[in-house]
C-alpha cells in the first residue's frame, strides 16, 4: 500500500459515516413526506370518530326521552360527558343546546385546543328536531404523528445503520483490504529473497491485476530457475573440465540447500479476512435465531420470546459443530453483536409494529429493552475494529504463510 494511501479501517469508517448521514437524511424524508401523505387520511378519521362519539351521546339522550323524560330534566348527562372525555383524549369538549340554543350541559377539557375542529348532531324526537349535542375534536397534527412513529422508526434506523456497518466490514475486509495485504504481504517476502508461495485467488474475476500479475511473475521466475538447474545439471554431466564440474556441483549444492522456490508452495492467508467472515457469521447466526423465535412468539405469544437466547445457543454450537462458525475472539464478538443486540431488538421492532397491544404490555420494559438493544447494536458495531484488525495484521507478518 502506498504511503499515506487509507487504511480498510478508515475506509470503512468513512464510509460508514456517509452511509449513516445519508440513511438518517433518507428517514427523515421519508417520514415527513408519509406523514404529509397521510394527513389527508387522518383528518377524515378523526372526523369519523368525533361523528361516531356524537351519534353515541344523541342515543343515550333519544333513549331517556323516549322513557318520558323532559329534556331540561336529564339526569346523568355530566356523567355520561365525563366518560366520553376520559375515553377519548382527542375530545376537547362536548355539550348538550335544546333548539333555542340555550346550553343544558357543558364538558370541556382544562386545556383547550386552538385547531380543533366542530362536530354537531341533531336530537329528534319523532321527526322534530328538539335538541342538539355539539363537541370539539383536536386536529390530528404532523408533529403528533412523528412523535407516534419515533420510537419505531428511530429503532429501524439504529439497528439498520448497525447492520449495514457490520456488512460493510465484512466486505472490505475480504474483498479489498483482503487484497492490500496480500500484495503487502507478498512484496515483504519478495523482498525478502522468498519466493516459496503462491496467491490466492480473492475474487473470480478480479478488476485489480496485481494479485494475478504477481502471481503470474512468480510462477514465471520459478520456471526460468528451474531450467537454470536443469541446464547445470546438464552442463555437470558433459563438462569435461574437473575444474567446471566443481563449479557446477557447487552452483547446484547452493541451489538445493538454500531453495527459494519450493514445488508444494504454500499458500499466503490473510487472519483478518478470516476475523471479519467468522465475525460476519457470528452476527448473521444471531439474527437467524431470534427469527426462529420471532416464529415462535407469532403462534405461541409473546411467552415464547424467552427460548431465545437458548435457541440462539444452540443454533452457534450447531454451526460450530458443523464448522461453519468458530469461536475465537472475533466470532464471539459477532455473535454477541447478533445475540444480545441486533436480534432481541429486531423482534421487539415487530412486535412494536405488528402487535402495538402486546408491545403496550411489556410496559417501559419493552421501550427501555427497544432502545437499550439499539444503542447497544450501534456502540458494539463500532468497537473492537481498530484493535482487532491490528492484532491480525501482526499476526499475519508474524505468521507469513500458512498452507490455506
Amino acid at each position: 500500500m502506498m504511503p499515506g494511501a487509507p487504511t480498510t479501517e478508515r475506509l470503512g469508517k468513512r464510509f460508514s459515516l456517509r452511509g449513516l448521514l445519508l440513511l438518517g437524511l433518507a428517514f427523515v424524508v421519508a417520514g415527513w413526506v408519509a406523514v404529509f401523505q397521510l394527513r389527508e387520511l387522518s383528518a377524515r378519521e378523526a372526523s369519523a370518530r368525533a361523528r361516531l362519539v356524537a351519534d353515541d351521546v344523541v342515543i343515550q339522550v333519544q333513549r331517556a326521552l323516549q322513557a318520558s323524560v323532559p329534556l331540561d330534566r336529564l339526569v346523568g348527562v355530566e356523567a355520561l360527558f365525563d366518560h366520553r372525555l376520559l375515553i377519548f383524549d382527542d375530545l376537547v369538549s362536548i355539550q348538550l343546546q335544546d333548539a333555542n340554543g340555550k346550553l343544558l350541559h357543558v364538558r370541556d377539557r382544562p386545556r383547550g385546543s386552538p385547531d380543533a375542529f366542530s362536530i354537531s348532531a341533531p336530537v329528534l324526537q319523532y321527526t322534530t328536531q328538539i335538541a342538539k349535542v355539539e363537541l370539539r375534536w383536536r386536529q390530528p397534527s404532523a408533529l403528533g404523528q412523528m412523535l407516534a412513529w419515533a420510537l419505531p422508526l428511530g429503532a429501524l434506523f439504529f439497528l439498520t445503520a448497525a447492520l449495514a456497518s457490520e456488512a460493510l466490514r465484512y466486505d472490505l475486509s475480504t474483498r479489498i483490504g483482503r487484497r492490500d495485504r496480500l500484495v503487502a504481504q507478498a512484496c515483504r517476502r519478495i523482498l525478502s529473497g522468498r519466493f516459496d508461495f503462491c496467491l490466492p485467488r480473492v475474487q473470480r474475476r478480479e478488476f485489480d491485476t496485481r494479485l494475478p500479475w504477481l502471481g503470474g511473475q512468480l510462477r514465471h521466475l520459478s520456471e526460468q530457475s528451474e531450467r537454470v538447474k536443469r541446464l547445470a545439471s546438464s552442463l555437470r554431466r558433459t563438462e569435461p573440465d574437473a575444474n567446471r564440474r566443481a563449479a557446477l556441483d557447487q552452483i547446484l549444492l547452493t541451489a538445493q540447500v538454500d531453495d527459494l522456490f519450493t514445488k508444494t508452495s504454500a499458500r499466503l492467508v490473510d487472519p483478518t479476512a478470516d476475523a471479519a467472515r467468522l465475525r460476519w457469521r457470528g452476527v448473521l447466526l444471531g439474527l437467524g435465531a431470534w427469527v426462529l423465535v420471532a416464529v415462535l412468539s407469532w403462534i405461541y405469544g409473546v411467552v415464547a420470546a424467552l427460548a431465545g437466547f437458548p435457541m440462539a445457543a444452540v443454533v452457534l454450537m450447531l454451526a460450530a459443530r458443523l464448522g461453519w462458525w468458530h469461536p475465537d475472539s472475533s466470532g464471539k464478538f459477532g455473535a454477541l453483536i447478533g445475540c444480545l443486540t441486533l436480534g432481541p431488538g429486531a423482534m421487539l421492532l415487530a412486535v412494536r409494529v405488528a402487535a402495538p397491544s402486546d408491545f403496550d404490555a411489556l410496559g417501559p420494559w419493552g421501550v427501555a429493552g427497544l432502545c437499550a438493544a439499539c444503542l447497544g447494536a450501534m456502540v458494539l458495531s463500532w468497537m473492537g475494529v481498530s484493535t482487532g484488525e491490528a492484532r491480525t495484521s501482526a499476526d499475519s507478518d508474524d505468521k507469513g504463510t500458512d498452507v490455506a
